[in-house]
């Protein structure tokens, strides 16, 4: 099954799909279904990483079609719910929402508000 996945997608490709636990991308595969898509994107996540991979944040942003100007409030506030034990593509999606209700969010209301949101889909 790595053979098909190495054949079918570059490195990179896939250090992006793990890193946002894209499972869509390993389910176009031909063998591949959900629940091993699942897997693999669970257990692998931290790969990339280990491997020396760095997916750019703006690759990220690109990938999820998110259209996000101010990197710098938007990475520091991915970076802390992700230290929090939050999915990047999670947190991408929720600030993505409330930073294009408000473009003039400051960080602090950001985390705040992307942590309710967060927080209310774990306990569903």
């Amino acid at each position: 099954m790595g053979q098909k996945i190495l054949s079918s997608l570059s490195i990179e490709d896939i250090a992006k799909a793990l890193t946002v636990s894209d499972m869509k991308t390993f389910t176009a595969i031909s063998g591949i279904g959900p629940k091993l898509a699942t897997r693999i994107t669970t257990e692998l996540k931290e790969s990339a990483k280990k491997l020396g991979i760095e997916v750019e944040f703006n690759e990220l942003l690109n990938q999820e079609n998110l259209q996000i100007s101010n990197n710098e409030i938007v990475a520091d506030a991915i970076s802390a719910l992700e230290n929090l034990g939050y999915k990047k593509h999670d947190c991408l999606r929720i600030i993505n929402h409330f930073y294009q209700e408000n473009s003039q969010i400051t960080l602090e209301n950001l985390i705040t508000l992307s942590l309710r949101e967060l927080s209310k889909k774990r306990n569903i």
